[in-house]
């Protein structure tokens, strides 16, 4: 037996040594990297990949060695051109017509490297409502080689700088300006482009900024209730507050107050007064309401702001006044001047025993734009929907008949 295995074994070796080439061959295919796909074969698969991976830009592979990278989605435009071949001007139609970061950022940054001034007031604009931490680093650099002064990088101290120098220098913006702040601003509040439409001077467009809320999204006071000294019991003997006397009518406005409202229609010693505090720049003005022709105006915050100061409007015309100034600026009372004078600071409680201090509450409804009621609503009943997410139990529900369902926990 182990003869027949010793020569079974002989046999094999004797095989494997007198195997044809074609072995070999086959040997070193189980072994051997794969051969190098032909340009063809290359072709038709790159079709495929690119079927299959639809919109995905490929990926970067542009300096050896470097790591694949996906290059940024940038959104399609309306007649299917490729935006970055779109020329400046036509980036800014298309933006304007389907805006999002992305565009905003391009065209910010396009902007500083034209090299013209006149871009200053429009990437201002992207600056502050641009919506994205990419649009605000490329408009403040933008700005930085417009205007030849280096960025702080910082948002809130950029936006002030170069708005200043805008101020300083006041280039005009150039055609298509107003177009473009109409509609940029519209985003923000719909009211935004007709009331924007009234500034006729672009360079007084331009300085035109938004100040965070909408139109009436700053409550102001109407008619405030008035309270004597004792019954102001909440009020310390040292309270800030801005008093006045009109007619022989003391009052006093805690200044906490108004820090919250910033501005309130009343009336004191029979006038009809505004009186407007601007929390930027802690200034406080009282206005006579009336106009020469007798017309009484009620104030509130329009949302937007001029050299860091509110800007009022007024409901009755829709005009935008300068709160400093008390002028209007734009609308159908563009160039009238209200009566104003400037309160001091003083301790209400002690000074005078009979000012009548005015409280937080109000004697008439507040008017808003149905715009802002309509958010203001939306947010309410998000904020309660959350509320009682966190602090009612499941439970489960069913629809009888009746109008109020019934639920178990």
């Amino acid at each position: 037996m182990r003869k027949l295995i010793c020569a079974a074994v002989a046999v094999s070796v004797l095989t494997a040594a007198c195997s044809p080439s074609s072995g070999e061959g086959e040997s070193s295919a189980a072994t051997d990297p794969p051969a190098t796909s032909s340009p063809s074969d290359e072709s038709a698969d790159g079709a495929a990949d690119s079927d299959a991976a639809g919109d995905v830009a490929p990926p970067d592979t542009t300096s050896p060695g470097s790591v694949p990278t996906t290059q940024p989605f940038i959104p399609g435009t309306a007649d299917g051109r490729p935006f970055l071949d779109l020329t400046l001007l036509e980036k800014i139609d298309e933006f304007l017509v389907r805006p999002n970061t992305t565009f905003a950022a391009i065209i910010a940054g396009e902007m500083g490297r034209s090299g013209e001034q006149r871009w200053v007031a429009w990437t201002l604009d992207l600056l502050r409502s641009g919506g994205s931490r990419d649009v605000s680093n490329a408009a403040m650099g933008a700005l930085a080689r417009l205007t030849g002064v280096e960025s702080s990088g910082d948002f809130s101290t950029d936006y002030v700088r170069y708005g200043s120098l805008y101020r300083s220098e006041g280039t005009d913006p150039g055609e298509g300006y107003t177009t473009f702040k109409r509609r940029v601003y519209s985003y923000l509040d719909p009211q935004y482009d007709k009331l924007l439409a009234q500034v006729t001077d672009r360079v007084t467009l331009g300085a035109v900024q938004w100040g965070g809320v909408r139109r009436g999204g700053i409550p102001e006071l109407n008619d405030p209730e008035r309270l004597t000294p004792a019954q102001a019991d909440f009020m310390t003997p040292e309270e800030l507050v801005l008093g006045f006397v009109i007619g022989g009518e003391p009052g006093a406005y805690p200044v906490r107050f108004l820090a919250r409202h910033e501005l309130a229609n009343d009336v004191v010693g029979g006038v009809p007064v505004a009186l407007g505090y601007c929390t930027l720049c802690l200034t406080a003005l009282m206005f006579d309401r009336r106009l020469p022709s007798g017309d009484v105006l009620t104030f509130e915050t329009s949302g937007l702001l001029m050299d860091s100061n509110k800007i009022m409007i007024d409901n009755e015309t829709e005009s935008l006044w300068n709160h400093l100034s008390g002028t209007a600026f734009a609308g159908p009372l563009a160039g009238t001047k209200l009566s104003s004078s400037r309160w001091p600071r003083r301790a209400g409680r002690t000074g005078w025993p009979t000012t009548q201090t005015r409280s937080r509450s109000t004697r008439r409804r507040r008017r808003t734009s149905p715009h802002f009621r309509s958010a203001r609503r939306s947010a309410t009943t998000t904020r309660r929907a959350r509320r009682t997410a966190r602090t009612t139990p499941a439970k489960t529900c069913g629809s009888p008949p009746s109008r109020r369902p019934t639920c178990s926990s």
